[in-house]
């Protein structure tokens, strides 16, 4: 039996000199209602609790935002939406109701959290990514052990990946651009980009190039796999928010539809071997095989006849 391949725990400093005081630091045009809290003290100890909170942000009622986390412009929540500290977070961030970011997060530009979801410390999520309601995102590999903190580290959901409702993303898994995540899916190990995986656990079902759109709106969904830059992100050159993650994505080549099928196509490995198949002294025996309903009515005649004899 094959080795799983070792994974490697992040290195994080241990916090020398922990913050006993922070600022916080509202752009222009930031609007927080009376029930919210901006600027809840953490109970861990982090090396800064400034809290940074971009220009033109709405922080709706029930929200509560910790102290040391750097958030970009046009931040918009639902209500009860809990953002840990630690957390580096871009522009045009949308989380809606009752979702939470935990600590140490990365998030970039323009990313779209539905109601419901939990994001677990350690996660990296790329530029115009979306979580549909529901969805959980883990980052503990063994639960309980004395190892379990040091080893903490949530999935990395490359650029433009969508994730469809209630579906599991497992620690350490990396997800490859602009992927689509079925409903419901466990996705259990890495994604190849631009591919749709589903099931439990998730396995590549087709490429996105593959898809169509039942409602003929248009004849290529997610045809910005093909060409970066169309979700309206920011242009190459343009200075962003000092509170974003992540550079400004520039132009790479990518596949031709066609390639991409081929590369993003289930591999053979995930056909069941012939070893798994049944074996020929597993099948019935010909006595317990099932009868046709002509068959079964000629045997039912024939006892009859046999026992009308026996009574003469």
């Amino acid at each position: 039996m094959a080795k799983a391949a070792r994974l490697t725990p992040p290195a994080r400093k241990p916090v020398a000199a922990p913050a006993k005081s922070g600022r916080i630091c509202l752009g222009e045009g930031v609007k927080v209602d009376s029930a919210a809290i901006v600027g809840y003290l953490p109970g861990r100890k982090v090396e800064s609790l400034d809290l940074v909170l971009g220009d033109g942000s709405s922080v709706r009622a029930g929200t509560i935002l910790y102290l040391g986390s750097r958030i970009g412009k046009d931040l918009e929540t639902g209500h009860n939406v809990v953002i840990r500290e630690e957390n580096v977070i871009g522009d045009h961030f949308r989380i809606w109701n009752n979702s939470t970011i935990d600590y140490g997060c990365r998030i970039g530009h323009r990313v779209k959290i539905h109601c419901n979801c939990y994001v677990a410390q350690f996660t990296e999520i790329e530029d115009d990514c979306f979580l549909a309601p529901g969805v959980t995102i883990a980052n503990d590999l063994h639960p309980g052990c004395k190892y379990s903190m040091p080893c903490l580290k949530g999935p990395t959901l490359k650029r433009g990946v969508q994730v469809g409702v209630n579906a599991t993303i497992l620690p350490y898994v990396v997800i490859g651009e602009y992927s689509l995540i079925g409903a419901g899916a466990v996705v259990t190990r890495d994604v190849p980009p631009r591919s749709v995986v589903a099931g439990n656990p998730a396995r590549v079902v087709k490429s996105v190039y593959a898809l169509s759109c039942p409602t003929g709106l248009t004849e290529r969904p997610y045809h910005e796999a093909e060409q970066p830059g169309d979700l309206g992100g920011v242009p190459e050159g343009v200075v962003t928010h000092p509170c974003s993650p992540f550079p400004t994505p520039r132009p790479v080549p990518l596949p031709t539809p066609a390639e991409s099928r081929t590369a993003l196509s289930p591999p053979e490995s995930l056909a069941p071997p012939a070893s798994l198949a049944p074996p020929e002294s597993l099948a019935p025996p010909e006595s317990l095989a099932p009868r046709s309903a002509g068959g079964t009515a000629r045997k039912a005649a024939k006892e009859r006849t046999v026992r009308h004899r026996r009574k003469q």
